[in-house]
């Protein structure tokens, strides 16, 4: 057809295009980086948008609808697989990282938590005091050793 020109280009598939792999981590603005690669016209093309790595976008002072994030590359090709296969995890529900949701870094243990996995009921107070310390560790602050004296034995006694 006059004016369609064919477009060689590398997809970056939307977590939402595979939805029976979607995980309630992938953030709304992850992408997944593929090895699939397609034939596109080029009036099938919207605009242009800024894919970067999770660490970077999380340094972003704003993000706007044409930034991305992308940790994960993914493989259509044969057995599916995603790359990393192990990724860290956190708080009490053991998930990775989500941009999208909001976690509280514990002030003991350096962890971090969703608010409603740890129990926070007023997430205001939090931001206030801008201090959040986790279940395990306010239990083992609490848990303090009682020290027990010693009896003297009297002298002459066995």
């Amino acid at each position: 057809m006059a004016g369609w020109i064919d477009l060689f280009c590398i997809l970056l598939h939307s977590s939402a295009f595979e939805k029976r792999n979607e995980k309630v981590w992938h953030g709304v603005q992850e992408l997944l980086l593929s090895n699939w690669a397609d034939w596109n016209y080029v009036q099938c093309i919207e605009g242009t948008c800024r894919v970067h790595a999770l660490a970077d976008y999380q340094t972003l002072q704003q993000v706007t609808e044409d930034d991305y994030f992308c940790r994960f590359e993914y493989s259509p090709l044969g057995p599916r697989t995603f790359s990393p296969d192990v990724v860290p995890v956190y708080c009490h529900c053991a998930l990775p990282y989500n941009p999208d949701l909001l976690m509280v870094e514990c002030e003991a243990c350096n962890d971090w938590f969703h608010p409603e996995c740890a129990g926070i009921r007023d997430l205001e107070a939090v931001r206030k005091h801008g201090q959040f310390t986790c279940t395990p560790c306010t239990r083992a602050s609490q848990a303090i050793p009682k020290i027990k004296k010693k009896k003297k034995k009297p002298r002459g006694s066995h």
